[in-house]
Formats: C-alpha cells, sequence, structure tokens
C-alpha cells in the first residue's frame, strides 16, 4: 500500500556528495571517479563524485524527531516504491492493479502506448486525491490545477518565455554563466563540496532571477523551498492533524509569505520578458494567490528536477573517462554556450534517472485500457522508472546515449517522456535542456 501512495524518487536521488580538491593554481578541471580510474598524471583541479554517500534529505526539517517519523515515513521512504511499481507493471505485461482497501481502483501504467493514450486523452486528468493533496504545498499552478480555463490562460502567459528560441535570443545564457561562474569561484576549496545541494540552491537562484528580473534574497528562498519540497514526499499524503503537520504547515505558509512579499515589491520594477512580467500583463488578470501559486509551481517543480539529472550526469560522466575526456575536448573547441554531446548526456542521464520516476492520473470518465474496465476516480500511477525500461529497448545510459547519436525511431521515443506528453507536457522542458546543459558545459 505505502509503495503505491508514497513518492520518493531512488536511493541514489537523495544526496550526493563531490569531494573538490584544488591540487594547484590551474584551472582545468578533471572529473574522475577514483573507485573507478584516477589521472594524475593531469594537473588541475579534481572533482570526485561518490554517490554511495547520502543521506535522505526527504526526511529532515518536517518531521525529525516524532512519532510518526520513527515508526510510519523512515521505514517508508527506505523502500523503493518507483523500483517496485516499475516490475510491478512490467510482470503484468505493462499495466497492473494494486488490490487496496476503497472505492477507488490503484493502478501501475509503464506500456508505452497506454501511456502516451493515458497522457493525451480527455478522459484523464489531474483530479482526485493526489493532486489535491500536492497543492496544498504548491498552491493551484500550471503543475497541479485541474481548472481548464484557468491552466489554459496560466499556459498562454508563460509559454512565450519559455521557448527555446526566445530563451537563447534573449540573456538567460549570460544569466546562467554569471550565476553557475560566481557559485563555483564562492567554493571553500579546503573543504568537500556538496555538488547536489550546491546545483540545487543555484536552480533556486536562477529562477528566481528569471522570475523576478533581479537577484532576491535567495538563501532565504532556497531554504524554504527546500524544507517544503523535504517533507512533501512523507507529510502531503498523510492527514494535517498527524504530528509534524503544523509545523509543515508554518514553513508552507512562509514560504508563501516570502514569495507575496518579492512580488509585492517587483511588481513594479520589472523588465519586460520575465515570466512574472508576463504573469502580470495577462488580460484578465491573475489574482495575487494565482500569481504566487504559480511561482511556487515553478521553484517547486524546477530546482530539484534539475539538480538530480545534473548530478546523474557527472556521474555517468566520472565513471566513462573516454567519453569525458571526447566531450571535454569539445567544449574546449566549441565558441558556444552548449554542445550536442552535452545535450546528449543530460537526455540520456533523464532517461535513465527521470527526476519524476512516477506520477499519477486521474480517470475523469469510465473507460477501457489494456483490456481493464476503469472507474470514474479511479488512480492511475504512470511509472517513467517503468516505461524507460521497457522490455525490448532500452533503460541504460549507454543504450540511451548510442541510440540518441544516430537518432531516435518513433518506438523509442514513444518509451521516453522524461517530461511526460500532450497538452499538459511540462512546459519549462526547453528552459531546464538548455540551463542544465550550460552549468554542465562550464563544470
Amino acid at each position: 500500500f505505502h509503495k503505491a501512495l508514497i513518492y520518493y524518487p531512488p536511493k541514489l536521488l537523495t544526496r550526493i556528495r563531490l569531494w573538490y580538491y584544488n591540487h594547484n593554481s590551474s584551472q582545468s578541471i578533471m572529473l574522475a571517479n577514483p573507485a573507478l580510474f584516477t589521472d594524475s598524471g593531469r594537473s588541475g583541479a579534481s572533482f570526485y563524485i561518490n554517490p554511495q554517500e547520502y543521506t535522505n534529505y526527504r526526511r529532515r526539517h518536517v518531521m525529525r524527531g516524532t512519532l510518526v517519523d520513527a515508526l510510519l515515513i523512515q521505514p517508508l521512504l527506505r523502500g523503493e516504491p518507483a523500483i517496485w511499481c516499475a516490475e510491478l507493471a512490467q510482470r503484468h505485461g505493462g499495466m497492473a492493479k494494486l488490490h487496496l482497501p476503497g472505492r477507488r481502483g490503484f493502478w501501475i501504467l509503464s506500456n508505452p502506448q497506454a501511456v502516451t493514450h493515458v497522457l493525451t486523452s480527455h478522459d484523464y486528468d489531474k483530479g482526485g486525491p493526489f493532486y489535491q493533496t500536492i497543492a496544498r504545498a504548491l498552491g493551484d499552478g500550471l503543475f497541479t490545477t485541474n481548472d481548464e480555463q484557468l491552466w489554459t490562460r496560466l499556459h498562454n502567459a508563460m509559454w512565450p518565455s519559455l521557448r527555446h528560441q526566445e530563451l537563447e535570443a534573449g540573456q538567460l545564457g549570460a544569466l546562467t554563466a554569471s550565476l553557475w561562474l560566481r557559485r563555483m569561484q564562492g567554493w571553500q576549496l579546503a573543504r568537500p563540496v556538496e555538488l547536489f545541494a550546491e546545483l540545487k540552491e543555484f536552480s533556486i537562484e536562477l529562477l528566481a532571477t528569471y522570475l523576478f528580473g533581479a537577484e532576491v534574497n535567495s538563501a532565504k528562498l532556497a531554504r524554504l523551498t527546500r524544507e517544503v519540497f523535504a517533507g512533501m514526499a512523507g507529510r502531503v499524503f498523510l492527514p494535517a492533524q498527524f504530528p509534524g503537520g503544523q509545523r509543515y504547515a508554518q514553513v508552507t505558509q512562509a514560504l508563501m509569505g516570502e514569495i507575496d512579499q518579492i512580488i509585492a515589491q517587483r511588481a513594479g520594477h520589472l523588465p519586460q520578458g520575465t515570466l512574472l512580467d508576463a504573469l502580470l500583463r495577462a488580460k484578465p488578470a491573475f489574482t495575487a494567490s494565482q500569481l504566487r501559486d504559480q511561482v511556487v509551481t515553478m521553484l517547486m517543480a524546477g530546482h530539484d528536477s534539475t539538480a538530480t539529472v545534473l548530478s546523474w550526469a557527472l556521474i555517468r560522466l566520472s565513471e566513462r573517462k573516454e567519453l569525458y575526456d571526447q566531450i571535454r575536448q569539445e567544449v574546449l573547441a566549441a565558441d558556444t554556450l552548449t554542445t550536442p554531446s552535452i545535450l546528449r548526456v543530460i537526455r540520456a542521464a533523464s532517461h535513465e534517472h527521470p527526476a519524476f520516476p512516477m506520477f499519477p492520473r486521474n480517470v475523469a470518465r469510465a473507460t477501457r485500457l489494456m483490456g481493464h474496465q476503469l472507474k470514474t476516480g479511479d488512480q492511475l500511477v504512470v511509472s517513467l522508472h517503468g516505461l524507460h525500461r521497457t522490455p525490448g529497448s532500452w533503460g541504460e545510459f549507454d543504450q540511451f546515449l548510442k541510440a540518441d547519436r544516430v537518432g531516435l525511431t518513433p518506438e523509442q521515443r514513444n518509451a521516453h517522456k522524461p517530461f511526460g506528453a500532450g497538452k499538459r507536457k511540462c512546459p519549462g522542458e526547453d528552459f531546464a535542456l538548455y540551463t542544465g546543459a550550460i552549468a554542465l558545459t562550464l563544470f
């Protein structure tokens, strides 16, 4: 039961520790995994990534020390629900029912054709208990809303600022580079640097600057965003009366209040082209709560996912010296902020370890799927972890990288949906790939 209801990505996504040692004053960078290879003949700084050293950051802050934390949350999060659900669906041909008590049916789905149908059909939406509970933390934004009219207005207002052409033509590339270079220059090289934490804080800083058009107090914003996101996996599906619920509500309210204050301060000083400017200029006007909810959605959905994928990309590069050297030479010879090889590495990392390994859909009207009768209100859990490992296809990093290099076939593209599909596909795909590629290139 708990494996189906608690969202939690594979363990290695929880914390990645980067050991950064400066051997001399050279600015050249060598990425290496000491467990696999060394390159003592190369000068410069060495990056050591050890994905085995992690702590579960989603168990911190909100419920630490409570009886519920000890007896319920920690045991649940020590499991691997994403992998468990993927294997269950694959054992039953790509769709399996969870036999749980209650009037609703719960299904796990990983079949490529069925997943595409669910994500593009009007028979399924974002109603039901899953998104209602997630909305308690994120508000009624682009990610959670099931209001078709509100979603259309939000999407139409934001999409022009998130398209690849506008991102490349604007100042986002220079902004991303300057913020990331400044963060790297601030690292204290005498002690280890935790790359996953650095990437998350960088993502929040970048998103906030792109949203508001000016640098804000990103440290406070990052802390509040981390605390709300960290408690979401264990807290969001529990009744508010459970121990820790009041603390989680206080942290969430503090984040909302901070964003309200930033919006009020920046509303009259926004340069044209920022995301918040696009929302403020929309007609009819959005309410104050709708503006805040959309900002929260961008921060919550964007910071952890980008950091997760980039961390896995660096891990895989550290394990493949020949690939790393090849990409390094390509980057040094290029006169652009991104290269095709860097983008392929990011896509391969997002395929092997999607930032959101599973997500729900609500059955809006009675229908049939893969021979199964579904009732209105039944819940489908789309398993990207299982979809990306469809039997007869590919799921590993090297396999995807090879296929992507020559061009994915239609069947392969159908089994690759790290950002979803259909009308409700994540609109931040171009933003995440573009900024992630710049950060990885400069790294």
